[in-house]
């Protein structure tokens, strides 16, 4: 199972307490620890020890990580997934543009939540419910959603060391911008983004801002619209903030109603379809080193159906 460390003492852990074990080798954050002590998640030759344990060489330390691990009190739906991995550890889903990922005040059914909680309830498995990553109710793809606070953890310290990378693809608008119209073009935004003065929702670059940084490629102009499709990697993860960064630097995404020109980016694109309602931004790919096995890992999520008519302009 994907959500068990097994670990064999060796003849230098002899006397040893099972504590210091799972801070050395076995690198685990006190966090956990603390959550697998007051589950009973912590086995010692199959029988559940407490922490201040001693050990002999060739005991057998199992830690169960989805121990306990319970889904939020919210209600489970039949909302179809598009699920692109899935293990006892993890899950990927590729969500759609229009979707929003937890509840709120003005969402209380509907989101991927209420979709994940009523697939682990019908599937009847014990699971807890954290996510790793998070998009836009406008933007698709990859979501990461890890079954345990472990690996919501571990993914997030691979995300600080770069080991967790996460691509995005979107078109915007190259009418101002000479450089994004050749391609193979790449360069990296730095500009500081901080909440805009007066709203909840949206953000600007500001000198008193959060560090931001994203790093940007051309991979493909269109010949017949003034639209670019660009690969954008994230360095740090502001909210909006490939929005926020593609709007400074004069080259809005499509169809983006915050962030666009005019708040109607698709106005005179004709190819386009002018219903447009969410900004063509979507999480192509992610890579990272599975927490439990140690494998690497590589997403690619499928686009969405209404990117067909951008696909046909290049």
């Amino acid at each position: 199972m994907s959500s068990i460390i097994s670990y064999v003492c060796q003849d230098a852990d002899e006397g040893r307490m099972i504590s210091e074990i799972l801070h050395t080798p076995l690198h685990l954050y006190a966090g956990t620890i603390r959550a697998l002590k007051n589950r009973n998640g912590i086995l010692l030759n199959g029988i559940p020890v407490r922490v201040g344990t001693k050990v002999r060489a060739k005991d057998r330390i199992t830690l169960d990580m989805n121990k306990g691990e319970i889904l939020p009190d919210i209600p489970g739906e039949p909302i179809p997934l598009e699920i692109l991995y899935e293990d006892d550890s993890l899950l990927a889903v590729n969500k759609p543009a229009g979707m929003v990922v937890h509840p709120t005040v003005f969402h209380q059914s509907g989101t991927l939540a209420n979709a994940l909680v009523g697939y682990w309830n019908e599937k009847q498995i014990q699971s807890g419910l954290h996510f790793v990553s998070r998009l836009d109710v406008g933007t698709s793809g990859i979501i990461l959603i890890a079954r345990n606070g472990y690996v919501q953890e571990h993914l997030r310290r691979q995300a600080e060391e770069g080991t967790f990378r996460k691509i995005y693809h979107g078109y915007v608008r190259n009418d101002q911008v000479s450089a994004i119209t050749r391609k193979g073009h790449t360069d990296t935004i730095r500009l500081p983004i901080a909440r805009k003065e007066g709203s909840i929702m949206e953000r600007k670059v500001s000198p008193d801002g959060d560090t931001a940084v994203t790093h940007y490629e051309v991979l493909a102009v269109s010949a017949k619209q003034p639209v670019s499709k660009l690969a954008f990697r994230l360095e740090t993860g502001r909210t909006h903030q490939i929005r926020v960064h593609c709007k400074y630097s004069h080259f809005p995404l499509v169809g983006d109603t915050l962030y666009g020109i005019q708040n109607d980016p698709t106005d005179n694109l004709p190819d386009l379809p002018c219903n447009l309602d969410h900004q063509a931004l979507h999480a192509r790919e992610v890579s990272l080193i599975h927490p439990i096995t140690k494998e690497e890992l590589h997403l690619t999520a499928p686009y969405p159906p209404e990117w067909t008519v951008f696909e046909a302009l290049i």
